[in-house]
């Protein structure tokens, strides 16, 4: 679908803007990416009106977050909205996918595994910003940023679980899962700490920016071909 072409094409100027350090030409691009990819979902012909209407609300919620990250050197209230958004935006897939996990997979090794990574990534994490954290990390961010990256962990826990986990779709969800939670570290590391300082800002920008892109696209694109055996049922 052009959608898609055009959503990857704004991608990598936006990668090229973020990398050349064009804070100009990001204003330009950044709030057009989810607004592209909201048409391109809504197209979807495959997916039923319920589901895409979580999706879309998904999308409109990056979007607030998007914008919102835009103006967080003016105040620190839009980092803020920035992970409000993203925190619906998040609540958003989680309810696209409540309904067909596999929970003989959540309970197997592999799910029980994924779920001991996922809550030992997120301990050390938030162990190491209460350690190494700047100013930045303090007052209302010390409990949303470990609320919000629960909730970003409980995404990834249910996209490897899934009843098609297997299939090309499930292997892309969980990809695009994965890639939202790097690209959110990445955020979280750059803001709260200075292990990241030893690159310049564009390249952190770009970085960060390339897997949310791909992430969002992933996790589209998987749920417009979703299959499993009580997909249909739940879709409909």
């Amino acid at each position: 679908m052009i959608f898609y072409k055009l959503y990857l094409l704004l991608g990598l100027l936006e990668l090229t803007l973020e990398l050349l350090e064009i804070q100009v030409g990001v204003f330009a691009v950044k709030p057009l990416l989810m607004p592209i990819l909201f048409w391109a979902a809504k197209g979807e012909s495959s997916m039923s009106i319920s589901l895409k209407r979580l999706v879309l609300w998904a999308l409109f919620f990056s979007w607030v977050g998007d914008v919102s990250l835009l103006f967080e050197s003016a105040h620190k209230i839009f980092f803020v909205l920035g992970l409000l958004g993203f925190l619906s935006a998040h609540f958003m897939y989680i309810s696209c996918l409540g309904k067909t996990i596999d929970f003989r997979q959540l309970k197997s090794f592999k799910g029980q595994l994924g779920t001991a990574l996922m809550v030992g990534l997120l301990v050390l994490l938030m162990t190491y910003f209460e350690l190494k954290g700047n100013s930045t990390y303090a007052g209302f961010l010390r409990i949303a940023v470990p609320m919000y990256s629960i909730v970003l962990g409980f995404l990834v826990v249910l996209s490897a679980n899934q009843l098609d986990s297997k299939t090309p779709s499930g292997i892309l969800l969980f990809s695009g899962a994965l890639l939202f939670m790097l690209s959110d570290m990445l955020i979280a590391l750059s803001k709260f700490s200075s292990s990241l300082n030893f690159m310049s800002d564009g390249l952190r920008s770009f970085f960060i920016m390339l897997t949310y892109i791909l992430a969002q696209l992933l996790i589209v694109r998987s749920l417009s071909t979703k299959t499993g055996p009580n997909t249909h049922a739940y879709l409909q």
